[in-house]
Formats: C-alpha cells, structure tokens, sequence
C-alpha cells in the first residue's frame, strides 16, 4: 500500500474530526461517532452537516499531504514500520483534551504536544529507535498544522454558520500558503546544532511571528470583523522610499523590498521616516513575517541554514555558497548572489512597538518576544541573548514620535545607543515621523536614513484595486452579494482626478482605504476635506456599519447598543483628549474607564452603566479603538485621536494652547484640524495667533509659522477677509518653494499658483524639485501640463522627484538609457507602468523590464 494511502486511511479522520470540534467548540471529547454526528451535535441544518464534514476532510487531507515526506523518507529504513506509526499518530490525535485546555492554550503548539502525549503516551518498549523518532516529527510537526488552521478558522455561530462554512472553503489558497510556511520553518530548524527546547521555541517563535502579524487591516471596509483581514504577504504593496545623504542630490529612490535587501552587517542600521498613515507599521510586519518565514530558496539553502553557516559580509556569504556547492555541482539551485542580499531573510525578528513600551522605554532583550507571541511561554533561558550575541536578529523598533517628545532624547536615545553597542553584529531598523527627530539623529550609531513616499498615481491605482478585490473576495466568500464593485473602483480612479483635495489625501495609504470605503458607503460620493472625511469615518466606524449589518443587536448588552452615535463619539473623544494632552499614543486601562464612566454620568439614560461593558464593546464592535495591550487601548490610527481632540480645543476655543505648540510636529496635524471646525471665527483667530508668534520668536522661525499659516488657511472652511492681506504676501515669499514643506502648502492653493511653479533657468536644484513636488500634489490638468516643462532637466534629484510624477519614460535621461539598451534603476523601474513613450523609438535592439509594472507590451508593436 502506498504510503499517502496509509497516512489518508489513518489519520485523515482523526485530524478532520480534531478540526472540527475545535471549530465548534467541543474540543478532544465529548461526541463519539464520525464527522458527520459531530456536525450534528451543533450544526441544525442537514445541508451544513454536510458541508462541515466536506470541508473538514479536505483541511485533513492538506495536512497528511504535508507530512507525507516525512513517512517517505522513513519507509526506507528497515526498522520502521510507517503503518504502525501512523495508527499510533492517529491514537494520539483521538486523545482525550478537556475544552478548558483550549480555551487557554489553543495556539501553543508545544502545550498542545505536551497535552497530546499525556492523554496517549507511546507505549514503551513497542517501537524501534527510528520509529520513535518519526513518530515525534511526525506529532511535533502535525500539531503545528493543525495549530495554524486552528488560528485561521472563524469563531463558530450558529446563526452564522452557513456563511462561515462557505468562507472555509474559499480559504484554500490561504492555507496552502500557511501550511507551506510551517513546514518550511519545521524542516529548516529541525536539526540545528543547539539545544531541543532552544530549536523547539525558535519554531514556535517564527510561526507565530507569521501567525500575529500576517495580516492587512481592511480599513473602513463594512464587512463582518472576522474578514476584515486579509494576509499582509499577498496582499502587500511595495512602498517606494527615498534614501537620504548630506548631499540631497546623491539619494536614491527604491523599493522598500531592496532597501531591506541591502542591509549587512556593514551596513545593519536603518532609520525610516513616513508620515502618519505612509505605511510605516505595516512595512515592518511586512520585514518581520517575510524573516520569520525564511528565504524559499530551495533544499539547497534551507541545508545552509540548518548548518548555521554565518558570514560576516556579503562577500564572504557568496565564498562559502560556492565551497559548499562548487560550480556544475547540480546542488545550488539558486544565485549565491541574490541571497547574499537576502542575508536579512535569515534573521529573527523582534518588533517592538514603542506606543506600547511604558513611559517609551525600551524592554529588556528576554522580552522582546512578549510583544508577539503573547501565546507562548517564556522564551527558554538565555535565548534571545543567544540570538542577539550570535547576530541572528532583525531588531524592530516602531514609532519613535509615539514617545514624549521629553523621553526621546535622554532616555529612548541612550536605549538605543547601549542596545547597538551591546549587540552590534544585528540588524536594526527605526521607524519615525519625519520631524520628530532631527536629521542625522542617530548618525553617530551608523544609522542611514530614508523616507517612504507619497504613493504616486500608479500606486493609487494598484491600492485602490486591491482594496476593492479583497472586498469583494470576502463578500463573495460568504455568499454576499458584492455590490458591483469593480464598477465603483473604476468610478473612484476616474473620480480622484477630479477632487484635488481628496485626491492629494489618498496619496496616503490609510487615508486613501478611507476613501475607497466611503467612496463605497456613501454611494459614490467623496467627502470635500480632510475633517469630512473623518466625521463619515468615525460615523460609519462607531455606528452606521453596526446598525446596517443586519446584525440582531439584542446579542449585545443594553448599555452599550443603546447608546447613540453622538454618546459613543464623546466617549471616545474624551479618551483622544487625554492622549493628546498627555502625549500619549495609548492609555492604561483604569483612567480609561474612570473617564468612561465620567461620560456616562452625563448622559441621563446612561448613569448606571458598566464602563467596562462599554469599553469592551467598543474595543470589540467600533474599529475604532482597539485593546493594544493588556493594560493599554489606543486609536485603530492617531489620525482619530488628533481629529476628535481638535474638534474638542476649537469648541473650547483653546487658541492660546494650540497656537504656543505650533512649531511641535505632534500637535501641526491637531492644529490643521482645529482650523477645519465649523466654527465660523474660529480659524480667523488661530491663524492670527499663528502669524502673531512668527512676529515675535525671530527670523530662525518664521518660515515655519507662515507655512503653518497658510496651511491652516488651506484647511478652514473660511477666514476673514482681513487676512488675506497678510497671508498673499506670505505666499508669494514661498514661491518658487525651496522645501518640501513648503511645497506641501502651496499646493494647497491649487491651480491659482501652477503658473508661478513652472520650470525655469532661474530655479536651483531645491527650489526645481520643490516646485516639482507642489505640482503633483495638486494634480491638476493644468498642474499635470506644468510637469512637462521638466521633462529635459538632467539634475539627478529633479529627475528622480520627477520621476515620481509622471511616467518615467517621458523624461529624456531615463530614455536615454532605454535607447542605450541599459537598465533602469530599481526604484525608477518600479514606477514604469506604459510603454506608449517607446512607440516611436527605432532601431531599439534590447529592452530589460524587470522590475517594472508593464501588463501590455502592445506599444511595441
């Protein structure tokens, strides 16, 4: 009998009828019978019975297909009896697990093992040396399977269970690719010279790196939480980023992706700056699950990694890939090279969350992996210190602008400069808001800086599809109806165009889901600025979604689901107030619920209420607040917090408090709120303030206050007329713009300054890319017409800022090159998306599009 017909005949049954009494509740015991009786102790339809026991079954047949080579390789040996092994593996899996078990370790894989061999111990004496040891890969590996279908399957309802059914079966791919990472990790760590328990929770580790942080949140999007996530590695956009030097003219633009794919041990520091919203989160869970997966690379390179063959560079790496498969050797299936670049892919990943880390203190090392893997046990002793001595971590540190601004200098600095000294042979990446630390701010500890970008049109395009495909693969995965998206996606990209406010917002990733979703749930509509936007988000986010969901809100308790949209949006108002005047990005629990309860206490209906049910349903239902920790919540995003606490300070007229931190890049998003409200005085009276302070606090900053001031202008729905006597002039003293911020708020005037930014021999390399940067942000025709005036510019920062505008192939130093048969550099090749430009080229012997987003190769034709 074949050897995949053994393991089908005697395991698929145990492993399906484990899944599915995890999925409904009744883990290990209990029920008797086969899959279809304990389908039916649950499930009351008889055509969900035999889905349950069809999907089921095809989730055990995934998993014996994976452990095959295990019993493969095995049946070789003389000694081992792979039949008698895989009846025992299904004994074992038929083991009796009380649900108590379940419900407090059901994604420790290691407990689960443990928990599996107590209630079926292998009988002593019965199997050979080598059938013991396949049994154990087999359990150990087997488990890690089932624990990540486990983690991937909705919470069972039984109202709801037909939708969940078919939302399993649509899950397919995603399992495939869940599965292929564990075993991956399993058969790469498995015989690591190091101790059991250190490889065992090095396993564990990894997978659940991938486990936590392989997700997308799909922001805005009204459909059910439990589909709201779609996995970060598929559906993952590359951001472009912009390096930095002294000399501005030398940076470079590149994909995110090849920028991590430089980092080593001689260059292993990197500071990365993004705008609230840019990506910067993302991206480093993005970096730790593509570590924590290691490199698929074939065989040959999973061996390397089992020896724990380190090389102190690059070059050293490609020396000892060629000595361990010398050259026509047939072993090395890859290019040495490309891993050599790769070398980060091997690290283990430690991200560290600053809003998370009390007072923004970094944690000691034998924590790092709390933030994580929260379901795991302690790190076995001396493990991370192992790691980190050995210089196998990719150490990241997110948000150092989430920190007070106070900490951030003395404390969180000295933090980071011990942690580099300590361990400097690891890999370290920082992410930040550009103006919360200075420029060069870590220079000292060899840390190179680069800035991620603005999506350009073709990224806005690709994000707004995807936004709109995962929508729809979720709506059509439970059997919904999906709206016609396709259509409204088309009508979106057509419609950006024609709304330079907003379409200069959805340059940014969070605001951009922001307007596909209410694009969407607005019926087509788009909001007019950044504070309508907001309000229909917080509208839909804590209470519309809920209400048009068809959901039967008597499941709720009374004290939350009878509270009105305005109740909830003070309470959660309230809590945005405290963070902002704290500083803080999360809070602690307790005076969180204090303040809950103060709310309530005006609401006349709503005196008596639990704060803590409150809170709860809020963290659960809303989306808009969420549990960060044990101890903390904090905002889904700050961009929240800062537009419910501005709302707040202009009603209260609070133009004194805000107008003395202006020059605080942590309140400037706050203040450009304020300046949004209704109120018909009140952004007059901020805007004078503003200007009032560049009188007053001399030549070294009043730049800053009149870009602060006219941006504020930009963002009030109106001013007195008086001020724009003052603020004109100022404008004009910013044209041709010499910084990007200066850019950001001229661009904010639209067409009415698009002839004073046009190219011209007078404009420096500065003020060209400037000027460059404002046209795009406005977007106009007329600024899209401006653009082309740039087209012949040689300059490597013009082009390279130009190249972000419109198609790389329109400038002449880029088709320079093409004609010339050479490539395009890696983050210009990223932008090309049409060949049209290439129509009328003859003679054009060789042409390398990798790299480049081209679907139609009709233009060369």
């Amino acid at each position: 009998m074949a050897i995949l017909e053994i393991l089908m005949k005697c395991l698929a049954e145990p492993l399906a009828k484990f899944l599915l009494k995890k999925y409904l509740g009744e883990p290990g015991s209990g029920i008797g019978g086969g899959l279809f009786a304990i389908a039916g102790s649950r499930l009351k339809r008889l055509e969900d019975q035999r889905e349950a026991q069809r999907q089921f079954e095809g989730l055990a047949d995934k998993i014996v297909k994976r452990i095959e080579p295990l019993f493969e390789q095995a049946a070789s040996r003389r000694d081992v009896n792979t039949e008698a092994v895989a009846r025992q593996l299904a004994q074992t899996l038929d083991g009796h697990i009380d649900a108590e078990f379940f419900v407090k370790h059901d994604l420790h894989p290691v407990k689960l093992e443990e928990a599996l061999r107590e209630a079926c111990p292998l009988p002593s004496g019965h199997y050979s040396a080598n059938e013991t040891d396949l049994y154990d890969r087999a359990l150990r590996e087997t488990v890690r399977y089932v624990v990540e279908l486990a983690s991937n399957l909705p919470a069972f309802s039984e109202r709801s269970a037909a939708q969940q059914l078919q939302r399993i079966s649509h899950m397919s791919g995603t399992l495939d690719t869940t599965l292929e990472t564990v075993q991956r990790i399993e058969r790469a760590l498995a015989p690591l010279d190091q101790g059991d328990e250190q490889a065992r929770y090095e396993a564990d580790y990894r997978q659940s790196v991938v486990r936590n942080l392989n997700y997308l949140e799909l922001f805005g999007a009204d459909i059910p939480a439990d589909a709201r996530r779609q996995m970060l590695s598929v559906a993952y956009i590359t951001l472009s980023l912009e390096t930095s030097a002294r000399d501005k003219s030398k940076g470079e633009l590149l994909p995110a992706n090849r920028l991590f794919d430089r980092l080593t041990p001689d260059h292993s520091a990197l500071l990365i700056r993004g705008e609230a919203g840019s990506g910067k989160t993302t991206l480093l869970r993005w970096a730790s699950i593509t570590a924590a997966r290691l490199p698929s690379t074939g065989e040959a390179m999973l061996e390397l990694t089992k020896r724990r063959l380190r090389a102190s560079s690059g070059a050293e790496l490609v020396e000892a890939l060629r000595r361990e498969f010398p050259e026509g050797s047939g072993s090395l299936d890859v290019d040495p090279r490309t891993e050599a670049r790769r070398v980060w892919h091997w690290r283990i990943p430690f991200l560290i969350p600053l809003r998370s880390c009390s007072g923004g203190r970094l944690p000691k090392p034998g924590e790092f992996p709390d933030f994580i893997s929260r379901e795991l046990d302690e790190p076995p002793q001396g493990w991370v210190a192992s790691v980190l001595k050995d210089e196998r971590a990719i150490i990241l540190i997110d948000g150092v602008d989430e920190v007070p601004k106070h900490y951030r200098e003395s404390a969180l600095k000295n933090q980071i400069r011990a942690l580099v000294k300590a361990y400097p042979g690891n890999y370290f990446v920082i992410t930040t808001r550009p103006a919360a630390v200075p420029e060069g701010w870590l220079d000292d500890l060899g840390f190179h800086e680069a800035t991620i970008n603005e999506m350009t049109d073709p990224d806005r395009r690709a994000f707004i599809d995807q936004w709109h495909e995962a929508v729809g693969q979720e709506l059509r995965a439970r059997g919904m109806d999906d709206g016609d998206l396709s259509k409204a996606r088309d009508e979106l990209k057509e419609a950006l165009p024609e709304n330079p406010p907003i379409s200069r917002l959805a340059a940014n990733p969070l605001l951009c889901a922001m307007v596909c979703a209410l694009h969407r749930g607005r019926e087509r509509k788009l909001p007019e600025s950044q504070s309508e936007l907001c309000e229909a988000l917080c509208h839909m986010l804590l209470h519309r979604r809920e209400r048009e969901s068809g959901l039967d809100l008597s499941e709720f308790p009374e004290c939350y689901r009878s509270l009105a949209y305005e109740q909830k949006r003070a309470i959660v108002q309230e809590l945005a107030c405290w963070m902002v005047d704290e500083g803080m990005s999360a809070m602690p629990i307790d005076p969180a619920d204090e303040m809950i309860a103060k709310t309530l206490r005006t609401f006349p209906d709503h005196r008596n209420s639990s704060p803590l049910v409150v809170r709860e349903n809020l963290v659960e239902r809303s989306g808009m607040i969420r549990q960060a920790s044990r101890e903390t919540i904090d905002f889904i995003h700050n961009t929240f917090r800062d537009f419910l606490a501005a709302e707040r300070f202009a009603q209260q007229r609070h133009v004194k408090k805000l107008a003395d931190r202006a020059l605080d890049p942590g309140w400037q998003p706050i203040i450009l709120f304020a300046a949004g409200t209704r109120d018909p005085d009140f952004a007059s009276e901020l805007i004078r303030a503003v200007l009032s302070k560049r009188k007053t606090h001399g030549a070294d900053n009043e730049m800053q206050y009149a870009i602060l001031a006219l941006r504020c202008r930009a963002a009030a729905l109106r001013v007195g007329p008086d001020l724009d006597d003052e603020l004109t002039p100022l404008a004009k003293k910013l044209l041709p713009p010499a910084t990007i911020a200066a850019a950001e708020a001229v661009a904010e005037a639209g067409d009415e300054v698009v002839p004073l930014l046009r190219a011209g021999h007078h404009l420096n390399a500065r003020q060209t890319v400037a000027s460059i940067r404002a046209l795009r942000l406005i977007g106009t025709p007329a600024a899209k017409r401006a653009l082309e005036g740039f087209r012949g510019d040689r300059r490597q920062g013009v082009v390279r800022e130009l190249s972000q505008a419109i198609n790389p192939l329109l400038i002449g130093a880029h088709l320079e090159l093409v004609r010339e048969g050479q490539c395009l550099s890696e983050g210009v090749a990223a932008l090309v998306t049409d060949l049209q430009p290439l129509a009328a080229l003859n003679n054009l012997q060789s042409l390398d599009l990798s790299g480049t987003k081209v679907a139609d190769l009709q233009p060369l034709a």
